[in-house]
């Protein structure tokens, strides 16, 4: 946050504030976080979801058992380093971004000069101002980097989807800086979810509708092609 272009020029910007740096950051760091908010809420239903229709029995119990020890006080351990190791709950979510990403098109920009750019389908020439635009979908899908990209698998090698997961602007190893368009606010958005996935492995929930993503509906509704209808919700501690 701290290397961000608004935060560096907080003094500008709010000249007349009496709070401190410290301070405003975390302000800042609260408006971005409600600002993710529609972008939650999808990722959210696209993981209600995906634990219905994409994984089996013992991949659900999996990940209850994960979540039960993230909730459990342990002597010497505390809630952000459980979180931190909860790494079947940690695949599962790196998935749904992988798969259920909100944004079809990343970060773009116009060139600067003209130039060759190589890819793996041929050379091709680029005019200066030509825009040019990270198509986050096809990235996520890449059949020589994910085997069957199609489906969620919790068997992944979780650092192939980091480096290949591009859907916070560049790939999630990346630190955000200045220059790489990078959100700041990543790994809060996904620490949201790993607590969101955590909770809902206690829910019992009866789904009554499809739950199937085509990515045919012209609505594209949060991942579901038809709107999440919930016929019975039971939070159980």
């Amino acid at each position: 946050m701290k290397q961000t272009p608004t935060v560096q020029n907080l003094d500008k910007i709010l000249p007349e504030t009496t709070q401190t740096m410290e301070g405003e950051t975390f302000e800042l760091m609260y408006n971005v976080q409600l600002n993710c908010t529609p972008v939650l809420s999808w990722l959210m239903i696209s993981c209600i979801a995906r634990f219905t229709d994409s994984l089996t029995e013992d991949e659900r119990q999996s990940l209850r058992d994960e979540a039960t020890l993230l909730f459990r006080e342990e002597s010497g351990s505390t809630f952000e380093e459980r979180l931190s190791k909860s790494e079947k709950i940690d695949t599962f979510i790196l998935e749904i971004i992988r798969l259920n990403t909100p944004h079809l098109a990343g970060t773009y920009g116009r060139a600067r000069k003209d130039f060759v750019m190589e890819s793996k389908t041929g050379r091709y020439q680029i005019h200066k101002d030509d825009l040019l635009c990270t198509f986050v979908y096809a990235i996520h899908r890449d059949e020589e980097v994910f085997e069957d990209p199609f489906k969620l698998k919790m068997t992944r090698d979780r650092k192939i989807i980091e480096n290949q997961n591009v859907c916070f602007g560049s790939p999630l190893v990346m630190e955000p800086t200045v220059n790489n368009h990078k959100c700041p606010a990543d790994r809060v958005m996904i620490n949201v979810l790993k607590m969101f996935l955590a909770h809902f492995t206690r829910c019992d929930v009866n789904i009554t509708s499809d739950v199937t993503c085509s990515y045919t509906s012209s609505e594209r509704l949060a991942c579901t092609d038809e709107p999440l209808v919930v016929e019975k919700f039971v939070y159980k501690e």
